[in-house]
């Protein structure tokens, strides 16, 4: 689109006046892309996952009202998070193997583990032996934390995780193309360089062009004949025709499309004694 929005502000506008923002699935969508764009760089529906807390995980809660205490220049673009021995948090690979800490809930206590684990086997064992990873909901939870792990050297897994790049329309992500960028450059919206074909992280608040995709779905068409009683009214008469097509719309879903189909003749309708069957309506574009 030749309009500058944020990921947020594009993904609302695609989603209202399309159906969202574009998804890249394979080379030949990029190709597309670039015949479609005309522009060095938009934005595109790929974006880095929700944070949850490990307790809540299936609970749909916004990271917006949760207490944080990054690292400076945190969160990068790994998806778990670690608690350092200053109180400060920040990303690491979930791959990692590290201490971690567990709350438990009968005793309302932060609990250290010392051995070190990868952030999903730190969740498997504080669900078995405890209640779950840690979770800091405020500067009190902090200090908690901060207190189970005092004078320790490492830092630890705490509960905060993300998931991982996810598609705006909840597509599947199997196919990338990410492109170079340095390490310290960091953002959880992408931004694909129609130049190269290649995909960028970048932070969400950034103004870029856009991407937007529709679903095109094949219409459907199908014929039904209806018998009317006429009574005085004239079936002929185009106004008599409009409303009763008005009427049988009310009785069908939006989404199917009324319309009445011409005989040889000329005419709508025909009277039963005549050789002609009775009137036919066309449904249109069912989806």
């Amino acid at each position: 689109m030749s309009l500058m929005k944020t990921w947020n502000e594009a993904q609302s506008y695609c989603r209202e006046e399309f159906s969202d923002l574009a998804t890249i699935q394979n080379s030949d969508n990029i190709t597309e892309a670039k015949q479609v764009a005309g522009i060095p760089k938009v934005w595109i529906g790929l974006f880095n996952g929700s944070w949850k807390w490990s307790q809540e995980e299936n609970q749909d809660i916004s990271s917006s009202i949760w207490y944080q205490n990054w690292y400076l220049n945190e969160p990068q673009e790994d998806n778990c998070v670690m608690f350092r021995n200053d109180g400060f948090w920040f990303t690491k690979d979930c791959g990692n193997q590290y201490k971690f800490v567990c709350y438990n809930a009968l005793l309302g206590a932060h609990v250290l583990v010392e051995q070190e684990m990868t952030w999903s086997d730190a969740q498997a064992y504080c669900r078995s032996q405890y209640t779950d990873l840690s979770s800091i909901k405020n500067g009190i939870d902090n200090g908690f934390v901060f207190s189970a792990i005092f004078l320790k050297a490492s830092p630890v897994w705490i509960g905060l995780h993300r998931s991982t790049w996810v598609w705006s329309d909840n597509s599947s992500v199997s196919f990338r193309a990410w492109g170079f960028q340095l390490k310290t450059e960091t953002g959880d919206c992408v931004l694909m360089d129609l130049l190269s074909g290649t995909w960028l992280w970048k932070p969400c608040s950034e103004e870029h062009y856009f991407l937007c995709q529709i679903d095109i779905r094949p219409s459907v068409k199908r014929s039904v004949k209806i018998r009317l009683s006429p009574g005085s009214a004239d079936l002929n008469d185009p106004a008599v025709q409009e409303s009763i097509l008005q009427q049988l719309q009310m009785e069908i879903p939006e989404d199917v499309k009324l319309r009445w189909k011409t005989q040889p003749d000329g005419k709508i309708f025909q009277k039963e004694s005549e050789t002609a069957p009775p009137a036919a309506c066309d449904q249109c574009d069912t989806v």
